[in-house]
């Protein structure tokens, strides 16, 4: 079992990933709508 403080330092890095995850998602889109299909692909 995991101690209290590694499994919350854990579940912040899991929030920081999933936040990063989809300001990615959401930068793809801003770039596929601008027409920059190169970028919108990496942010994928």
């Amino acid at each position: 079992m995991l101690s209290q403080s590694v499994q919350q330092l854990l579940n912040e890095q899991i929030a920081k990933e999933l936040y990063a995850s989809n300001l990615y998602l959401a930068m793809s889109g801003h770039f596929a709508e601008t027409n920059l299909m190169g970028m919108a692909n990496w942010m994928r």
